[in-house]
């Protein structure tokens, strides 16, 4: 990477901004050039490291090996993330358990895709710093609410549940949207977790549409109705589980799905 200074320009709650200036290169001749992050109006600016508007794709290219670096962590060090207060909440153990599949680690953050957003957590000690959802999302997504300690006396029936409990203390059922977590259970078919996980992806970017949050893509996952074309869900890598996957798009709509949540479990269960 052609750099030689990275100078953080201003902070403060209007514009953060980084000045870039490259070493002589074939293509590009020594100089600044500036991208502004949150506010002015050179470049683009739709959130921090959030679809900028970059030209010159020399420059594009830099900014995003930034988002790797040390610098670019020293740059989010000044940045005030949105942080919780969390208990008998691990955030590794709910997230890698095999609940839930299109999640990926980069450095202490967790980047999450649920149906059409992305947003991206980390933990420390017992606090939950997020990005890209609000509080209110956050809490219902990993369950927060539910009142942890009594389901743990509800369920230490033997040594191996007592066992797994002191194991993977923390641990929670996420609140995943109930048409994406369907699709995935037909996907588990006979199926391990990367395959699982490569199944969804192939089936979010056939289609889904592209999103992005802080410079890492990927595609939102199909609406009820969308999995609609079944020789695309087959290439999917999705074999025999195809037919099902398309069956069920044809038969599941929304509305029906909404309309379980307000069911008692035994009755839901029936429709």
């Amino acid at each position: 990477m052609y750099l030689n200074k990275i100078m953080l320009n201003q902070i403060n709650h209007r514009q953060i901004s980084l000045s870039i200036r490259p070493l002589p290169t074939p293509k590009s001749p020594r100089g600044d050039f500036y991208i502004p992050l949150l506010g002015g109006d050179r470049g683009g600016s739709c959130g921090i490291f959030s679809n900028l508007n970059i030209e010159n794709h020399y420059y594009r290219h830099i900014f995003i090996h930034l988002l790797d670096t040390r610098e670019t962590k020293l740059l989010y060090s000044y940045i005030k993330m949105p942080k919780i207060l969390v208990k008998d909440f691990n955030l590794e153990h709910t997230l890698l358990c095999g609940q839930m599949f299109r999640v990926t680690r980069a450095g202490d953050w967790y980047y999450i895709v649920a149906r059409d957003r992305i947003f991206r957590v980390c933990q420390s000690a017992n606090h939950l710093e997020f990005q890209g959802v609000d509080e209110k999302f956050l809490a219902h997504y990993f369950a927060l609410d539910e009142p942890y300690q009594t389901i743990l006396k509800q369920i230490e029936k033997d040594s191996y549940i007592r066992k797994a409990i002191k194991k993977y203390h923390g641990l929670r059922i996420v609140r995943q949207d109930p048409w994406e977590c369907l699709i995935s259970f037909l996907c588990s078919s006979a199926a391990n977790i990367p395959k699982i996980k490569l199944n969804l992806e192939m089936l979010s970017k056939s289609f889904g549409k592209r999103i992005e949050l802080n410079g890492f893509e990927w595609y939102s996952f199909p609406n009820p109705g969308e999995l609609n074309h079944y020789e695309r869900i087959f290439q999917a890598k999705t074999g025999f589980r195809a037919i099902y996957i398309k069956t069920a798009n044809d038969c599941v709509s929304e509305a029906f799905l909404m309309s379980l949540k307000k069911l008692p479990y035994r009755e839901a269960k029936k429709r």
